[in-house]
């Protein structure tokens, strides 16, 4: 009866600290972590479908991802246990913010991939987002 009380007693100090770990994490960022990393596969797709030219990309559509990954990290209350627990696989926040100043430019080079000389440019920014958000 000794070993049960303190199997217990045991387990009753490591559920402590989970708990400890995942209450400033709670349920709610875990959703918006959910959707900050749907939300990057999203931006990858359009990237690759914008590479195969197979869609006609919008540049609305690539400007607004600036403000949108921006606005999901801040919404994130502790990332980095997120991150480093892996409960949701995501980059680094710093990836992030860069992807996010990136962005602007992709769209703006979104035509430049039937034009020549902006192809190149285009073809970079778009290769660097999607490095950084791997």
């Amino acid at each position: 009866m000794a070993h049960l009380g303190w199997i217990f007693g045991i387990g009753g100090y490591i559920g402590g600290i989970l708990t400890m770990l995942y209450g400033p994490v709670g349920k709610y960022s875990l959703d918006q972590a959910n959707e900050l990393k749907e939300l990057i596969v999203k931006i990858r797709r359009s990237i690759s479908d914008l590479k195969q030219q197979s869609a006609n990309p919008q540049a609305k559509e690539f400007s607004t991802y600036a403000s949108d990954l921006k606005s999901k990290l801040e919404l994130i209350r502790g990332y980095d246990f997120i991150r480093h627990l892996h409960l949701v696989q995501l980059p680094p926040k710093e990836n992030i913010y860069e992807a996010a100043k990136l962005s602007p430019r992709l769209a703006g080079g979104v035509q430049a991939f039937g034009h020549p000389l902006l192809r190149e440019e285009a073809s970079f920014n778009a290769k660097k987002i999607l490095d950084l958000l791997a």
